[in-house]
């Protein structure tokens, strides 16, 4: 589920080790590491195997696989509640393609795209996590708290187009604590966090690592507070859909993202108010396989 991406070398004829046969052959020259090819024959400067370019992705990839396994190992309660979310996002939004839309706007197609995009970048925010690339899936949560501002904000009909979402004012007060604490975790100018993200200790000796650590607890809080996200765009779509098409999402899906829920609770990454008021604390509790 998370393995690291495989490299790319743009616009290459062939795999790099033929291309080095190729090449020699081409332009008649030989160099142990590098490829070069003549700019009059079109081809591309690459690295061969074994340069320190290789070297270091082949380094990075092999410590996003043991980081991914160790967090895969400690963290299955919430893995099987993002597969339950997401499974309902993605039937949801899947069980409408090809339906006709009698009535639409630009606050419709707004809402819809924007949670198109959301839904096109949940792999990669949870690949990050897993993989321990908590700067990189920070700035990436960041995005998405942005997106379901916007989509708050389509539906009271106050969005302002080419302006960043007011996450303050858009959603409640806690999630927009959760975005300061993202971009904390995210701004490069927060050295004391930066540090303790990438800081590996040996031999006495301390220093930034240039292949990612396993930090647990981080790992944890940011993979539960991305289930929410999900859960909460679940919430969002069902609302959409019975503007738009008469009807919200169906028992299964809303089932599913209430056993989501449910691990969070239970795992105190989210806590819900028994005492909350409001549709959105009605539509929390309907879909609760357990009192909260």
């Amino acid at each position: 589920m998370h393995r690291g991406a495989g490299s790319a070398v743009g616009a290459l004829p062939c795999r790099p080790w033929r291309l080095l046969s190729f090449v020699r052959r081409r332009c008649g020259r030989r160099h142990p590491t590098s490829l070069y090819a003549l700019a009059e024959d079109g081809l591309t400067i690459a690295m061969a195997d074994h340069s320190p370019a290789t070297s270091l992705l082949a380094d990075q990839r092999a410590a996003r696989k043991f980081v991914s396994e160790r967090f895969t190992i400690n963290n299955r309660d919430i893995i099987d509640a993002h597969h339950l979310a997401f499974s309902a996002l993605a039937s949801a939004i899947s069980s409408r393609v090809g339906v006709e839309v009698s009535a639409t706007s630009p606050a419709i197609e707004g809402q819809m795209a924007l949670i198109a995009q959301f839904a096109i970048g949940v792999e990669h925010c949870e690949s990050a996590i897993a993989e321990g690339l908590y700067a990189q899936a920070a700035a990436l949560m960041k995005q998405q708290l942005e997106t379901i501002a916007a989509v708050e904000e389509y539906r009271r009909g106050n969005r302002k187009e080419k302006v960043t979402p007011n996450i303050g004012k858009s959603l409640s007060r806690g999630l927009g604590e959760l975005y300061g604490k993202l971009n904390e975790i995210s701004h490069p100018s927060r050295h004391n966090i930066a540090k303790n993200i990438v800081l590996q200790q040996a031999g006495g000796k301390s220093g930034a690592n240039i292949v990612v650590q396993y930090n647990g607890d981080l790992a944890r809080e940011l993979y539960g507070q991305h289930v929410y996200l999900i859960q909460m765009v679940v919430r969002m779509v069902d609302i959409l859909f019975s503007n738009v098409y008469g009807a919200g999402i169906s028992w299964q899906e809303k089932q599913w993202c209430g056993d989501s829920q449910m691990v969070l609770v239970k795992s105190g990454l989210i806590r819900v108010d028994p005492a909350a008021q409001g549709k959105d604390a009605d539509w929390v509790r309907s879909i609760s396989p357990q009192p909260l």
